[in-house]
């Protein structure tokens, strides 16, 4: 009988610890709702060597429902895409249909993820192999 109790409690425990961490991973997503103002910053990178760096500001209005938009007004209604939210370790997955049956995918390490901020890195590979590749860092601060 005692096994039982020990069994029991180990277990009541492990589930109060994995509902705290599970319920954390929900609010580390949910922090990603919202519209965020993002300072993007390209560097290029040749022979292991940020070779030209570059920057530039945009928006993006991420969807609970795991869709996001971004403005672009020279192609009329806003890009949609998907994102999905990886939590360990911690990345967004964008996935954006970029031409007939053609997807452009980001993984995004997740650097900073908080309510108010976000930092995001992930590297574009370069298909004419003129660069190794480019490095993007989003500084994201959320639009209130």
């Amino acid at each position: 009988m005692k096994i039982v109790k020990h069994v029991i409690i180990i277990f009541f425990i492990i589930q109060i610890f994995g509902c705290e961490n599970k319920e954390d991973d929900l609010n580390r997503r949910a922090n990603i709702v919202g519209t965020w103002d993002i300072d993007v910053l390209l560097e290029e990178v040749r022979a292991d060597t940020v070779y030209q760096t570059s920057n530039f500001e945009t928006e993006f209005t991420f969807f609970d429902d795991g869709v996001a938009i971004y403005p672009n007004p020279t192609i009329g209604p806003d890009p949609e895409f998907t994102w999905f939210y990886v939590e360990n370790p911690e990345y967004v997955i964008i996935n954006q249909l970029v031409g007939e049956n053609k997807y452009l995918v980001r993984e995004c390490q997740v650097l900073e993820n908080t309510q108010e901020s976000q930092t995001w890195v992930y590297e574009a590979q370069d298909i004419n192999g003129f660069v190794d590749f480019w490095r993007n860092t989003w500084t994201m601060k959320k639009r209130l």
